[in-house]
């Protein structure tokens, strides 16, 4: 082989490495929901199983705006699947899940280190290879976007939900949020609508804390959680979907509270340059 064609096969060749290399690092990662579960590929690699009869209903992806600890926060992605167990008439069972993801190197998520004031209850643990930070709490549909996600498709939805909601920070700029709902027991109910109401009237009312609802519903409580371990499978999916389903359907007029449903971001300050 002379000189000239052989150079020009290793070029053949260090160009093919190089776009097979290409090729392979810009495969996108892969996220979406299946009929009993919700998953992501690559970075921060997860998924979670939703046991029946709990069946997808709804799946998209948006952008969200997040609040941060300086005044012009950032916007990150919003990848979310919605489950039930219902098709007509008020929903009485949901479970979503949220994939959300912040601009890399410059933002990342606050740690969940401490309960939020509307917590009935708050704990840390392991499961499917992930620490979870899980916190049972009221949600008012009133100010909700998957509340309102249900209404502009057709559904009604209790006027307060109880939620245990499961969270992790796999990377600093990834979180995975869990939630399960039901309609808030009927013991906690008086309490929410005074809240509830105090907070439509006055803008500077007390925050609800949440431990004050535990009163008269300790065991509607601690069965509720039962039901709600029942139905999520933090240890994943057995066999992730070769690609991931698209559902159409309309969506509320608002953006999602990204603070409320996925958390807070924190400005990361980039590395300073080198002395020269």
């Amino acid at each position: 082989m002379s000189y000239l064609k052989r150079i020009r096969v290793l070029s053949f060749l260090a160009l093919s490495l190089l776009a097979l290399a290409l090729l392979c690092g810009c495969t996108p990662r892969q996220k979406g929901a299946a009929t009993q579960g919700f998953y992501a590929t690559g970075k921060g690699a997860f998924s979670v199983g939703i046991n029946p009869p709990l069946a997808l209903a709804s799946t998209g992806v948006l952008l969200g705006n997040v609040p941060a600890d300086v005044i012009v926060g950032p916007q990150a992605t919003f990848t979310y699947a919605l489950f039930t167990d219902s098709r007509e008439g008020q929903v009485t069972r949901h479970v979503h899940a949220i994939f959300s993801e912040l601009p890399r190197d410059l933002w990342r998520w606050e740690m969940e280190s401490w309960a939020r004031p509307e917590s009935l209850s708050y704990e840390q643990r392991n499961a499917g290879g992930r620490f979870w930070t899980i916190q049972i709490m009221p949600v008012t549909a009133g100010t909700d976007w998957f509340s309102a996600l249900w209404q502009v498709n057709g559904r009604s939805t209790p006027d307060f939900w109880l939620a245990k909601r499961w969270s992790a920070r796999p990377e600093s700029e990834i979180r995975i949020v869990v939630e399960y709902r039901e309609p808030a027991p009927l013991c906690m109910q008086e309490r929410l609508i005074a809240a509830d109401t105090a907070r439509r009237t006055d803008r500077n009312a007390p925050t609800l804390r949440g431990r004050t609802l535990r009163t008269d519903c300790e065991q509607d409580i601690e069965e509720f959680s039962r039901r709600a371990d029942a139905a999520v499978d933090l240890n994943g999916l057995e066999q992730l979907p070769e690609s991931p389903l698209q559902m159409l359907t309309a969506r509320p007029a608002f953006s999602p509270d990204m603070g409320r449903l996925v958390g807070r971001a924190e400005y990361v300050d980039p590395l300073p340059s080198a002395p020269r």
